[in-house]
């Protein structure tokens, strides 16, 4: 019994550590993709996603697939957080449009507003 309850408490402790380690998002560091719809997000995939630092600023490259035999047109958005988590004002906080040939890639680049941003967050819209 002593035995059971010893395996048991260290199943708890790496099923904690493991959760710990593993990030719900597939692409970690400093980013999060985020699709407005279920059905855009069936049909672009994120095949990459880069992130560094360049003359100070926070510097993104998103590459795009497009999973259907048809063009697909949708736009994107940037947001931008500090190392606390608070959004930044960003004076170019427009969508972005993309037309997205049939089974081809697309790189989108992006850079932060400021030396603060840390961390961001790239959303995906239908037209």
């Amino acid at each position: 019994m002593n035995h059971s309850i010893k395996y048991s408490g260290l199943c708890v402790i790496l099923s904690i550590l493991l959760s710990c380690a593993t990030s719900p998002n597939p692409i970690g560091g400093a980013g999060v993709v985020e699709f407005y719809s279920e059905t855009l997000k069936q049909q672009i995939h994120v095949e990459g996603l880069n992130s560094r630092v360049e003359d100070g600023l926070l510097t993104v490259s998103v590459t795009l697939r497009n999973l259907l035999n048809t063009k697909q047109a949708f736009e994107y958005k940037f947001i931008w957080f500090s190392v606390t988590g608070y959004a930044l004002k960003n004076e170019n906080d427009s969508w972005g449009k993309v037309l997205l040939y049939a089974s081809k890639e697309k790189n989108i680049k992006a850079w932060a507003p400021s030396p603060e941003a840390k961390r961001f967050k790239i959303q995906f819209r239908d037209l």
